[in-house]
């Protein structure tokens, strides 16, 4: 057990201390973490004002970086808490006006959800991290999941949405220019390797957070939690994957 004292007054200058961040998973190379269900990240824990953006933000988790704007266009509050993403080709959840980064050169992506339907359209955007990696859905290709970083897609066959309807899921992309591998994890496990990819280019955008964003009728989700990492605080993908799961898996229902 721990006891953490504040101490009014005092300024440290120590710079070996160790930085307490407001989620374990943070690291000095995270862009954004937003948490549905933490009351400090989404204050409401209930169904947005209507708005786009609506007027019920989520604070990022990450200090002094930006926060995200919710646009509630088709979004209502789950029973037991998250998002319901109900459709729409506009649909976009979070993130919005986060700063665009300089030009990285590798990275990682999570978001937790749960599956509601098998419904959409031939492709929705799951989630898009920025311009540089993105997870997508095929309804017209037998549900099955896909992964892209902006210059080619690629289908994942490992997850078929119909059979995990009502499941919890922490997906995950990650990317680096050194192998041009987009990696895709499941639950905490990589589940797909696959090269042929063009290096990691200079966003135009900021680092948002899309659900069909101009694709489809919208990917249809309960959608809790998104992360995107740099990696530049030396930790690897799948040790953040693999701590971001062991952190959340049981949270959400």
């Amino acid at each position: 057990m721990s006891l953490i004292l504040r101490i009014p007054g005092v300024t440290f200058t120590d710079a070996t201390l160790p930085k307490l961040y407001r989620d374990s998973v943070i690291t000095p190379g995270t862009h954004f973490l937003y948490d549905a269900l933490n009351p400090f990240s989404y204050a409401k824990q209930a169904n947005p004002a209507a708005g786009a953006p609506s007027a019920d933000k989520l604070v990022n988790l990450v200090d002094a970086a930006a926060d995200g704007l919710l646009y509630d266009l088709s979004t209502s509050w789950a029973v037991g808490g998250g998002f319901n993403s109900l459709g729409g080709p506009s649909d976009k959840i979070a993130a919005k006006n986060n700063v665009t980064p300089a030009v990285l050169t590798k990275c990682v992506g999570v978001v937790w959800l749960k599956p509601i339907s098998t419904g959409g359209s031939a492709t929705d955007m799951v989630a898009q991290f920025g311009e540089l990696v993105a997870i997508m859905h095929s309804n017209a290709n037998n549900n099955y999941y896909a992964v892209s970083n902006a210059s080619a897609n690629r289908q994942v066959t490992a997850l078929d949405t119909s059979e995990n309807l009502g499941s919890v899921l922490q997906l995950a992309v990650a990317f680096d220019n050194v192998d041009l591998q987009l990696r895709f994890f499941i639950n905490g496990v990589q589940v797909m390797a696959a090269g042929g990819y063009r290096v990691l280019q200079a966003p135009t955008k900021p680092h948002s957070l899309m659900v069909s964003a101009g694709y489809g009728s919208g990917y249809l989700a309960t959608f809790y939690r998104w992360l995107f990492d740099d990696l530049s605080s030396g930790a690897t993908a799948d040790e953040i994957v693999a701590a971001d799961y062991a952190a959340n898996v049981g949270r959400f229902s």
